[in-house]
């Protein structure tokens, strides 16, 4: 067993409520108080469900909603959580289940690595994007300043509880933002399974748990490649580097896009357009394939939808020069030379960088062959 296996669980289809229920009720586990946080939307459509599961149990609870919103990840918000558990006397003994999306899982993971140097807690993501990535992996965080993820800590949960039926609430848009994600884990696992990926996700789809036969397969197999490459690598400083693919143009396009009042972009979507940059710059530093390159722009783009991004690289740079994974001052990335095969912390030229965006605004006139 790995270790950051070793220090949490991943419980996962129709039981898996029923399987937290269990830990909840067993004394030996001492908690002394058990806390859920979401947000306004998740406490509208997730929420009654594991109420009712808490109040058939007879677990007493006390529950908080924050906005939804990637403006929630702020010291503001934490502020407004660490005084609320005081006021509810909570201690280190405590648990705080966190039900919702990956800003849920990223602010309440934080808020109890914090809170008395550390409390207990549970994610139970109810967005696809949570379910297969954002709250594994045992990464809080939230913004400061204005960029993404400054501050945070290395915290697994007790649990990750995977429930496929609270992905039935939610809007087209938010389930269709987890695919670049999905495309990542196929880029970056040998052998890739990026065919399989597009048969697994159509372009449109009505959500509903009976169109979907393939999805806790796809859920499945998502959740052990990243478990896969975060063993042995819990802080970031080996092969787990293959997850940023995608992520330091895509960080640096959500911080950017978050002070816009024209458009916002999910984590997703600036993920998608991040990985299409970032592969234009594999394709000319290491020989990506230029063919599977335009294959996954299409991919992507079909699902996402194409966004208009500004192509002058300058008013990236203030977001480039602070992401978190950056060494004495160097903009590093994770790029591939082929599906399976990533080289680490790779510095690239702002032209270059330039060109990618100018390749993505061009999509899909700029096809590789």
């Amino acid at each position: 067993m790995s270790d950051i296996q070793a220090r949490f669980q991943i419980l996962s289809g129709k039981n898996s409520l029923e399987e937290l229920i269990f830990y909840l009720k067993n004394k030996d586990n001492r908690i002394s108080g058990i806390f859920v946080l979401t947000d306004l939307n998740t406490r509208k459509h997730c929420y009654p469900r594991l109420f009712k599961k808490l109040h058939q149990n007879q677990i007493l609870h006390d529950v908080i909603s924050i906005q939804p919103g990637e403006a929630s990840k702020s010291l503001e918000t934490c502020d407004y959580l660490w005084n609320w558990l005081i006021k509810k006397n909570a201690d280190r003994s405590s648990l705080l289940i966190n039900l919702g999306g990956g800003m849920i899982s990223d602010v309440g993971g934080f808020v109890s690595a914090v809170f008395k140097r550390g409390m207990r807690f549970v994610n139970i993501p109810t967005s696809l994007m949570g379910q297969v990535d954002a709250s594994l992996g045992g990464k809080t965080g939230i913004n400061f300043k204005g960029f993404k993820n400054q501050l945070g800590s290395f915290t697994p949960p007790e649990f990750v509880v995977i429930d496929p039926v609270f992905l039935s609430s939610l809007p087209q848009r938010e389930y269709c933002s987890a695919f670049p994600e999905l495309m990542k884990y196929a880029l970056i696992s040998r052998p890739a399974w990026i065919e399989l990926l597009d048969s697994e996700f159509p372009e449109s789809i009505s959500f509903s748990m009976g169109n979907m036969p393939d999805l806790e397969k796809l859920m499945e197999r998502s959740v052990n490649c990243k478990m896969d490459f975060v063993k042995g690598d819990l802080i970031d400083q080996n092969r787990r580097k293959a997850l940023n693919a995608g992520h330091t143009i895509g960080h640096a396009m959500e911080s950017y896009f978050a002070n816009s009042k024209e458009m916002q972009l999910l984590h997703g979507e600036a993920v998608g357009i991040g990985l299409i940059v970032e592969l234009y710059v594999s394709y000319k530093m290491y020989g990506f394939p230029g063919k599977l390159l335009s294959a996954v722009a299409n991919s992507i783009i079909s699902r996402t939808g194409k966004f208009d991004i500004p192509m002058d690289i300058d008013l990236f740079m203030e977001q480039l020069v602070e992401d978190k994974k950056n060494f004495e001052g160097k903009i590093l990335f994770s790029l591939l030379k082929e599906p399976g095969v990533v080289i680490f912390d790779q510095e690239v030229d702002t032209a270059l960088l330039s060109e990618g965006l100018k390749f993505y605004n061009s999509f899909p006139d700029a096809q590789l062959c």
